[in-house]
């Protein structure tokens, strides 16, 4: 006995079970595709360019993906040591996809060239096919702005499907089996549920799809400034150069660092802007008290004398500088940012 064409509330019950099933095929296929860490090997494009000293690696995901799923790109850089990085994607990423752009981190050291990685997370709007323009990487010298860098990667095409397109058998769903005599009055209330589901679910997309298409409320992920200063100054202290007696290369980087963590943190542009531009920018400014600008310009203009007219300063005088570098660092980063962590606020502490 069928009893599937014989109970009328049968065939309703097995079109809410295939309405869900259907609403979760998307994350179901993306459980894998949206998780940022892949392996070398996953990269369906692997490219290379070089302009002089400058060279860049790109790395793509893939590039035929459902609207459920991800590309990640990454840009591997390698740049001259006191080189600053400016990269500009193709504005118009964000007519297609929601971009997600990871902060650029120092990876490695060889020599006088420092290898830098950037990634973009790009999530799809609608299907169809799109291009990915060319991402330009700009490099010039901190303490020569006009001496610039320039390099463009290549388009890239990119195919997007509808999550469903490839699960249309599962979509498949059966007519409805009339209504059998008085059995079928609690039918209005399956019917009415099944519609107020379907309701939700579109509600719910378009209110996802109208949130992704602005991209400027899109808030990128990754570490706080005064975290990546304060990694990229053990990292510093690490690698000896004090000791190794290379002391122009050790200023310049520790220099960097603080320039660095102080447009990250007060958005002023320390690393484009020379030792005078910059103490004259925020000589009437108050984000500095009087003290601290007199630090900034005492530890600054030390930094100057190290690496362009070469003095070597006295042992006491590094140390005094890592301090302030260090100090100021820890005194207007993680109590001004709040840290979510307070154990790791207060192991910054013990460091010092």
């Amino acid at each position: 006995m069928n009893m599937c064409a014989d109970n009328p509330i049968a065939s309703p019950v097995r079109l809410v079970l295939a309405v869900m099933a259907i609403a979760c095929l998307p994350g179901m296929s993306s459980c894998d595709d949206r998780s940022p860490a892949r392996s070398q090997q996953d990269h369906e494009i692997n490219k290379t360019w070089e302009n002089g000293s400058l060279k860049v690696t790109l790395q793509v995901s893939q590039t035929q993906i459902t609207v459920a799923q991800r590309i990640r790109m990454d840009l591997e850089i390698t740049a001259p040591q006191g080189y600053q990085l400016q990269l500009t994607p193709d504005p118009k990423w964000t007519e297609s996809f929601e971009l997600i752009d990871l902060p650029v981190e120092p990876i490695a050291q060889k020599g006088d060239l420092i290898d830098h990685r950037h990634t973009y997370l790009l999530e799809p709007f609608i299907p169809g096919e799109h291009t990915l323009g060319p991402v330009r990487i700009t490099a010039w010298h901190t303490y020569n702005p006009s001496d610039r860098i320039h390099l463009d990667t290549e388009p890239i095409d990119v195919k997007v499907a509808s999550a469903l397109a490839t699960n249309a058998g599962a979509a498949q769903i059966r007519d409805i089996a009339g209504p059998i005599g008085p059995s079928a009055a609690p039918l209005k209330w399956i019917y009415a549920v099944i519609l107020l589901t379907a309701a939700t679910m579109i509600a719910a997309g378009y209110i996802r799809k109208r949130n992704m298409a602005q991209p400027q409320d899109i808030q990128p992920t990754g570490p706080r400034p005064y975290e990546v200063a304060w990694r990229q100054l053990q990292q510093l202290l690490s690698q000896g150069l004090v000791e190794k007696g290379q002391i122009e290369a050790f200023y310049t980087s520790l220099s960097g660092i603080l320039r660095h963590y102080i447009e990250g943190r007060f958005a002023l542009a320390a690393p484009a802007q020379t030792t005078d531009e910059f103490l004259a920018g925020i000589s009437d400014s108050d984000i500095f008290d009087s003290d601290c600008k007199q630090m900034l310009a005492d530890f600054l203009n030390c930094s100057d004398f190290v690496k362009f007219a070469h003095v070597v300063p006295a042992a006491d005088i590094v140390d005094r500088s890592i301090e302030t570098c260090r100090g100021f660092i820890h005194q207007t980063g993680y109590i001004a940012e709040e840290p979510d962590d307070e154990t790791a606020t207060a192991g910054l502490g013990d460091e010092q």
